[in-house]
């Protein structure tokens, strides 16, 4: 396939079974002077944290979508996951992906291609990872269309992992392709995007929500509360997306 740039691959994190020292001095630290260093900016580790405490990946199969350098893919068979289907269609992501996967020996399905979000054939897995993708609908994958049917699009393939799958671990952006010009939502404010899901999904029951927070230096992801609303421009965009743990109608 042609090679894809990929605007992501700088800045994600190691998984943590290949972090060295130097790594380790910036895992989740988050401090104005090192906001913007590279591993730093998508805080993989206290949203790993958060998605633990709730998902139990011992013995499960695990989807991911869209999985970049493959930090959670790592870090559900660090947690017991018995295999692995992950799609990453950015070809500088798969490049560190595959040389990740080249030094294990677990059972990893990979695909250096954007999902097809319009297959009636979506691998069947105990939990799907689907962090930051849908709101690139018409950019990374998907046809190009306006904003609202885009929007119901985007609920359209949300709903469609339900039936093969229980538990989707959920984030998406407040912007259509990452755009500022081209909002989702007005306010951009937590609140919008989690109404939006409550309101418009129909396999998935939402079970629990993160709100990233900065607490004594360190960010970790807690629980909806009044004061955690608001929208927080100082930590950056991506520190105002809510992670959702979703369960499948389908499932009991």
């Amino acid at each position: 396939m042609s090679r894809v740039q990929d605007k992501h691959v700088a800045y994600y994190r190691k998984p943590a079974r290949f972090l060295d020292s130097a790594d380790l001095e910036h895992v989740t630290l988050y401090k104005s002077k090192v906001k913007n260093m590279p591993g730093d900016k998508h805080f993989e580790t206290p949203r790993a944290d958060f998605i633990k405490k709730f998902i139990n990946y011992n013995d499960q199969s695990v989807l991911d979508i869209g999985c970049t350098t493959g930090f959670f893919i790592f870090d559900a068979l660090d947690n017991g996951a018995k295999n692995i289907i992950c799609y990453e269609g950015a070809s500088d992501s798969y490049e560190v992906l595959a040389d990740f996967i080249q030094r294990s020996d677990e059972n990893i399905e990979h695909h250096n291609i954007y999902f097809d979000f319009s297959s009636d054939k979506i691998p069947a897995a105990d939990v799907v990872h689907l962090l930051n993708v849908v709101h690139h609908f018409g950019d990374d994958y998907g046809a190009d269309v306006d904003v609202e049917n885009a929007k119901v699009m985007m609920v359209k393939n949300i709903d469609a992992f339900a039936e093969t799958s229980k538990y989707m671990v959920f984030q998406m952006g407040y912007n259509w392709k990452g755009n500022v010009n081209l909002p989702l939502f007005a306010k951009g404010e937590k609140d919008e995007v989690i109404n939006f899901l409550r309101e418009n999904l129909k396999s998935w029951n939402i079970e629990e929500i993160g709100i990233p927070a900065l607490i004594d230096d360190y960010i970790e992801y807690v629980d909806v509360s009044p004061e955690r609303m608001a929208r927080n421009d100082q930590l950056g965009e991506f520190l105002n997306r809510p992670i959702f743990i979703l369960k499948s109608k389908y499932f009991s």
